[in-house]
């Protein structure tokens, strides 16, 4: 009987079957009641003894790998936790900073009604009056006229830098001439072919794009527009000093300033400081500090 017993729970044992032996206790009571010597119970118990030896150092195995895996899940809820809270934070200044926003527009739609409304008593008062009698064009005389302006759309290099003729009076920075240089300035106006200055009054997409060694820009008092990615991927480019004060998120396009120095410094006039800000980073510039002039 103990040789039968011993052979199943060897066969479960060798089964990987965690029952084996799980009577062990019960059966040696048994045998020792039916007379079995001590040497005999002790040939039964070795091999159980062994068995859950065994058995122990799995689980414990097991539940060292149970341990691990229960670590890293908890790891992964940390990092959740913590991207939740960000989030939460983000949402929360994105929710503060769109109440600012309306505040600000809804004082400017006041603005807007009370200069309708001026205006079209300006408009009804004027229209009581007698008409100014138009003062006749002089006619020039031969010689003297003033020069007609390049053609629309006629590209010409100056200096450093290639511009287009946008409108009469008015040229976009299209590229600089050569993508190794490690500053540039853009200034108000520049003089074309025909003699006439011209105001730079934007910036055109791409521009200065992926140049690798531009570190400092400045940018021209008349420039009114900058491009989508004008200054995408100039890695180094870590002081940009904007004269203009009439950027807005509506003419600065999408990624402008993507990829410039993290920490990139933009000085700007003391009265666009906030608004300068939140544009900047909102064009691309990941951490922009912001210094006043």
């Amino acid at each position: 009987l103990m040789t039968r017993y011993t052979e199943l729970n060897d066969e479960m044992a060798i089964n990987g079957d965690r029952d084996a032996y799980a009577d062990i206790e019960e059966a040696k009571e048994v045998f020792k009641a039916l007379g079995a010597s001590d040497e005999r119970i002790a040939d039964l118990l070795n091999p159980a003894i062994e068995a859950l030896l065994k058995q122990v150092n799995e689980l414990r195995d097991e539940n060292d790998e149970i341990k691990e895996e229960i670590a890293d899940k908890q790891d992964k809820i940390d990092e959740l936790s913590d991207e939740a809270k960000k989030n939460s934070d983000e949402i929360e200044a994105l929710k503060a900073a769109i109440k600012a926003l309306e505040e600000e527009k809804a004082a400017q739609d006041a603005k807007i009604a009370e200069n309708e409304a001026l205006i079209k008593k300006l408009q009804e008062e004027a229209g009581k009056t007698p008409e100014a009698t138009p003062t006749p064009t002089p006619t020039p005389t031969p010689g003297t006229e003033e020069p007609a302006g390049l053609a629309v759309g006629t590209q010409e290099t100056v200096g450093k830098a290639v511009y287009e003729v946008k409108a009469d009076g008015e040229v976009t920075l299209v590229k600089p001439v050569k993508k190794t240089l490690k500053s540039f300035v853009i200034e108000s106006t520049v003089k074309l072919s025909d003699g006439k200055d011209y105001k730079v009054t934007a910036i055109a997409a791409n521009a200065f794009k992926s140049n690798k060694k531009l570190t400092k820009v400045t940018i021209g008092e008349n420039v009114a527009s900058i491009g989508k990615s004008a200054f995408n991927g100039c890695k180094k480019l870590k002081t940009i000093t904007v004269n203009t004060s009439i950027l807005t998120t509506k003419n600065v396009g999408a990624s402008a300033f993507k990829g410039i120095k993290k920490k990139a410094t933009f000085k700007v006039p003391k009265a666009k400081k906030s608004a300068y800000k939140k544009l900047f980073k909102k064009k691309g510039a990941k951490s922009p500090k912001i210094k006043t002039f």
